[in-house]
């Protein structure tokens, strides 16, 4: 049974690890506390028992405006409406909170996290060139709430 939680600095390795086998990127374990402090409710983490198996970390930029910094399902656990379930469970906090819309950003060669954004009505509004540090290009995608 899958279970979503808050942040909790004792889940701070398995999300570092989670990103870099996922992104092949490697983030201090300082800004995953620091973000988890900032804003807790921003911040989803997915449990099949006692094992993280994936989160998003978001965050408020304005008074009206979040945005999605990461969001990563374990491997073996993709396709199986994970991020589904946590991408409306942040969906509905924003809401909750007037938030108007939401802003993201990812690789234009993840079709699948891209269909999974515009099934809740993110748009595509920018193509961003070379955007990330591995000279792949990236979309900017928008949802107005």
């Amino acid at each position: 049974m899958i279970v979503l939680r808050g942040f909790d600095p004792d889940d701070i390795e398995t999300m570092v690890r989670l990103v870099k086998e996922t992104f092949g990127k490697e983030y201090s374990s300082d800004l995953f506390f620091e973000m988890g402090t900032l804003f807790p409710e921003e911040f989803i983490t997915a449990f099949d028992d006692s094992e993280l198996i994936g989160f998003l970390m978001g965050a408020l930029t304005s008074p009206k405006e979040a945005r999605v910094l990461i969001f990563v399902i374990d491997g073996e656990h993709r396709g199986e409406g994970i991020g589904t379930e946590i991408m409306s469970t942040f969906l509905e906090r924003c809401r909750s909170k007037g938030i108007k819309r939401v802003r993201l950003e990812v690789k234009t060669t993840n079709e699948n996290a891209r269909r999974l954004y515009e099934s809740f009505g993110f748009r595509i509004t920018e193509t961003l060139k070379e955007y990330y540090r591995d000279g792949n290009d990236g979309y900017l995608m928008y949802l107005d709430l």
